[in-house]
């Protein structure tokens, strides 16, 4: 207990300069909580990969080299996330991206985000924990490929405990990731 006090005091306190920057705007965010309650409509994409745990559906221009990048980050920062710091691992979702492996969807755009996740509850959702999925843009290069894939892997991890605590701010959810990431490849993330 006295660990987890510890962790969240410094992921506050390395936070506040953040939110002070930001102006503590919770619109600064890569979960989509907006989206509680109801399906987010899935990218329709042709091309994609799988591997073990993953389907990293993806559009052009993006290259098969850079999907598959993709899948062997997400492989490594869920074995990273859920074998070694012990996560539980993402919920299946019934095969709504073509099976049950945990979808990655790849796009050209995102809005400025890097990456986001969507929690995937129905709007009657019985349980507290909720399967995702997850978008990222394709130009990112090298380390923040890597960093955001690991950061929105553990979104997904989280949505596997809890999803509904959301409503009342990210902070939490979002430093987390952040710290995560940063675990899973010994690496700062250099941006938003």
């Amino acid at each position: 207990m006295k660990s987890l006090f510890c962790l969240i005091c410094i992921c506050s306190f390395f936070t506040l300069p953040l939110l002070d920057i930001y102006g503590a705007d919770s619109s600064i965010t890569c979960i989509k909580f907006e989206t509680l309650g109801r399906l987010e409509p899935r990218p329709d994409l042709e091309n994609y990969i799988e591997t073990n745990n993953f389907k990293v559906h993806w559009e052009s221009p993006t290259t098969q080299t850079y999907a598959q990048n993709a899948a062997n980050y997400a492989e490594y920062a869920r074995d990273q996330e859920c074998n070694q710091l012990h996560w539980r691992v993402p919920p299946a979702d019934g095969g709504r991206g073509g099976n049950d492996k945990y979808d990655i969807y790849i796009l050209n755009d995102l809005n400025g985000n890097r990456g986001q996740t969507f929690p995937d509850a129905e709007q009657n959702w019985q349980y507290e924990w909720t399967h995702s999925f997850i978008e990222i843009i394709n130009t990112l290069i090298d380390d923040d490929e890597k960093m955001t894939i690991a950061h929105e892997i553990n979104h997904a991890c989280q949505f596997a405990y809890s999803y509904k605590d959301l409503e009342d701010g990210t902070w939490f959810y979002e430093n987390t990731a952040t710290w995560v990431a940063e675990e899973v490849y010994n690496l700062c993330l250099s941006v938003l």
